[in-house]
């Protein structure tokens, strides 16, 4: 993938040979320094960015044929709290992004409580996201994700934030996941944490 030049930076190429798979019941961590194109990967996943060159498939989807399919089989844990609705509690934002995600109230109810416990943030989920901390808000973006349920979850940068028991916490939900069936696609430059959480890895490395 190239991003053209501007006045203020010269022409990059991104992901440039790349070839990777990842399976249902699999986690996958691409690993590598800022810069090499983690998450830009991940974007080109979610149906976030439009790739140069290449072939994508995201549950048998080409993202930029069938972007609704595609949006409705992954989802993505990016950005830390800057994406959270400050104002509203832990369990508000995930109630919220679960009817959304065209879930009714009940269904929206029960999956943001197990995702809040399974990230272990049941203690604070009447609480607002403006008054947690930068770890906790890292986990609810982390568990907003893990409440779609979806059949592919990405996970950019998912310890940014997370103390070392938080993290090792974190493996284990990402290993659980991937037990049920789902494939997880990690971005990361953790290896401690994607060696705990991940089945194999796939270093990134930067192309000019």
């Amino acid at each position: 993938m190239t991003f053209p030049a501007t006045r203020w930076a010269p022409a990059v190429r991104a992901l440039a040979g790349l070839n990777l798979a990842v399976r249902g019941g699999e986690a996958l961590a691409v690993v590598g320094p800022n810069g090499a194109g983690k998450t830009t990967l991940l974007r080109l996943c979610a149906g976030l960015l439009r790739r140069t060159s290449g072939a994508l498939r995201i549950a048998g989807h080409d993202p930029e044929e069938a972007p609704a399919q595609v949006r409705a089989a992954c989802a993505l844990a990016s950005g830390g709290g800057r994406s959270l609705s400050l104002r509203l509690t832990a369990a508000e934002n995930l109630i919220l992004f679960g009817r959304l995600r065209g879930l009714d109230a009940t269904q929206a109810v029960r999956r943001a409580a197990n995702a809040l416990d399974e990230v272990g943030l049941a203690a604070v989920a009447t609480r607002p996201a403006h008054v947690l901390s930068d770890g906790q808000r890292q986990r609810l973006v982390l568990a907003r994700a893990l409440l779609a349920a979806t059949a592919v979850l990405l996970l950019d940068e998912p310890t940014r934030d997370l103390d070392a028991d938080a993290a090792a916490s974190l493996a284990r939900v990402v290993r659980a996941r991937a037990a049920a069936g789902a494939a997880v696609l990690v971005a990361t430059h953790d290896r401690t944490f994607a060696a705990a959480a991940c089945d194999r890895t796939q270093p990134l490395g930067l192309v000019s």
